[in-house]
């Protein structure tokens, strides 16, 4: 089976880190690379929302 594009390889290391940071009970990294991950998302999906400009 072929390796996912680095898009889904990015968004799944955010995921981890994610559920990593909060098994330790971070919870500022773990919002840190939440964020990190929606960031990432609405690059590669091209979502914009009220902060993107036309």
């Amino acid at each position: 089976m072929a390796a996912p594009p680095p898009s889904v390889q990015t968004k799944i290391a955010f995921g981890r880190a994610f559920l990593v940071q909060l098994e330790k009970g971070d919870t500022a990294m773990a919002t840190l690379f939440a964020k990190a991950f929606v960031v990432q998302s609405t690059q590669v999906n091209g979502l914009g929302g009220p902060t993107v400009g036309p």
